[in-house]
């Protein structure tokens, strides 16, 4: 039986998302109805998304008995309420990242949790690259670099105090998820940080460093004000991992090689003969020594029986790709 979804929030995170979620399988996971504040919102966003059941208000989303798992895509400072609104109500949460404004809020949103026995879980896209340090290819990870930055000064959100804005929650928490993820969740020894405030009150850009067992370091930049490379990169004692901002690319001592498709990334280890091929948002498709898939490049929608003629095929399509 699919998992049901109910969307929390009709703005361009949640239509991200239900786009994604669509990419799945209908018979593990259907989006069944979707709420707002205002009902025509809602509404429009179900005629996008062919979803059956739209709601004006997310309490009318939460009595909902046929919703297993709610995606709450509101702004920043609803989390606390939109989430202790949908676990009282016996509902599993997926919520956007920052879970919360502060720790107070974030521990009152998991006891809320943990007293209705639901499922919660804040939006976290760096799972999947465990599986890469996993095996060692790099050595003993040492530092972490990363950075991410864009220009947000345009928009309210991001700039104004009481709507959640600032670099730090709306960019940097994806600098510390990743590296939270490289060091097994470790917290840091100590933490050093230096930043540029707007006048609203919020930061503009904000640099920190963080310092953990074993001499181990992370360093990062987020800022709302300016583009930055919106890359990592995992440095060890035997090589180093680089991430992309639009595709993962990886160097560990000549071991790892990377074709990048539109939409897809195939990696090759020609220690093992084995593949790994990613899709949108990073989510990894298959792994094993003779992929065979449907791709999800929308101008390619054909099985492939092999990695290679999916190579092919997108080298066709104009994307650029390496010899696998």
């Amino acid at each position: 039986m699919a998992t049901r979804w109910g969307i929390c929030s009709a703005g361009k995170i949640s239509h991200d998302f239900t786009v994604a979620l669509k990419t799945l399988p209908a018979e593990d996971h259907q989006v069944v109805a979707v709420a707002a504040r205002k009902l025509e919102d809602a509404q429009e966003f179900a005629r996008k998304h062919s979803i059956s059941r739209a709601y004006g208000s997310y309490e009318e989303l939460a009595r909902d008995p046929e919703i297993d798992v709610v995606y709450v895509g509101v702004i920043h400072p609803y989390h606390l309420n939109a989430c202790r609104l949908f676990t009282n109500a016996k509902k599993n949460v997926l919520c956007e990242k920052p879970l919360a404004m502060n720790t107070k809020e974030v521990k009152e949103i998991l006891d809320c949790a943990k007293k209705n026995d639901v499922f919660l879980m804040e939006v976290n896209r760096e799972h999947t690259r465990k599986k890469l340090l996993a095996h060692g290819e790099i050595g003993e990870v040492k530092m972490v670099r990363t950075d991410f930055g864009v220009p947000l000064l345009h928009v309210p959100r991001s700039v104004q105090k009481d709507l959640g804005g600032g670099a730090l929650l709306d960019l940097g928490i994806y600098c510390l998820q990743f590296i939270s993820m490289v060091y097994n969740g470790e917290r840091p020894q100590s933490v050093q940080a230096s930043g540029v405030c707007l006048e609203t009150g919020v930061d503009e850009t904000v640099v920190v460093m963080l310092r953990f067992s074993r001499n181990r370091m992370a360093v990062f930049t987020c800022s709302a004000g300016m583009q930055l490379p919106n890359d990592a990169i995992i440095a060890g004692t035997k090589g180093t991992i680089r991430v992309g901002h639009q595709f993962v690319t990886v160097l560990s001592d000549g071991k790892l090689e990377v074709c990048s498709g539109i939409g897809l990334t195939l990696v090759h280890c020609t220690c093992t003969r084995s593949f790994l091929l990613c899709g949108p948002q990073h989510r990894w498709l298959l792994m094993g020594r003779r992929p065979s898939t449907r791709c999800l490049n929308p101008t390619c929608l054909s099985t492939f029986p092999t990695a290679q003629g999916c190579a092919t095929k997108h080298r066709r399509s104009g994307s650029v790709c390496s010899k696998v």
